[in-house]
């Protein structure tokens, strides 16, 4: 699924992507990003951001922070599929221990897991510069 956030950025499978083809670099979407996740290239002179690895997902492999984990925290999969990996290790967790950011109109899909005992969930992020 494909859908225009901005003539610059886009929405591809419920991920906004930056295309770096039409960037101009005003760095505009940096201030709007309520979670302050883009960020601006001095070199190629255009805005970027985590695109979860979509270039190993097209081949279905795991983003390369998933695979690289030594500690096996990260998890990453279909959350809808009861089956998945990602579905298993919230359902263990818990739903008072499962968290994502909040919901300014763009229903945030990432989710994660803390546990009371290892530290306190904030409920609104501090803003980014």
């Amino acid at each position: 699924m494909l859908e225009s956030v901005s003539d610059r950025s886009y929405l591809q499978d419920g991920q906004i992507l930056v295309n770096k083809e039409k960037c101009i670099g005003c760095k505009m979407c940096i201030a709007a990003c309520p979670y302050g996740a883009r960020s601006f290239n001095p070199e190629s002179k255009v805005v970027e951001k985590c695109t979860l690895c979509r270039h190993l997902q097209e081949v279905d492999e795991k983003p390369a922070c998933v695979k690289a984990c030594c500690a096996g925290a990260r998890f990453f999969g279909d959350i809808d599929d009861p089956e998945s990996d990602v579905s298993k290790a919230i359902a263990a967790a818990g739903p008072e221990n499962v968290h994502s950011m909040p919901d300014v109109g763009n229903k945030p899909t990432v989710r994660y897991i803390l546990h009371k005992k290892t530290g306190e969930w904030q409920v609104k992020p501090p803003k980014m510069l």
